[in-house]
């Protein structure tokens, strides 16, 4: 069920193979799969910013 959430199959396919009946009872599995997705996400925004934005040399006097 996990591998299925982190490949983002539906709540539908996924209960179809689980037989469970509703979307609650796949939550568990989607949440932690779209928690690690979002924190993966959040980190890959945040290296490409502190990319494109570098911070100032601290010596200012050209040599």
């Amino acid at each position: 069920m996990r591998r299925m959430a982190e490949l983002e199959m539906p709540n539908k396919t996924m209960k179809s193979v689980s037989g469970h009946s509703k979307d609650d009872e796949v939550a568990r599995y989607t949440e932690a799969a779209n928690q690690e997705r979002l924190a993966d996400g959040a980190i890959k925004r945040l290296v490409e910013w502190e990319m494109s934005n570098p911070a100032p040399r601290l010596d200012t006097n050209e040599a």
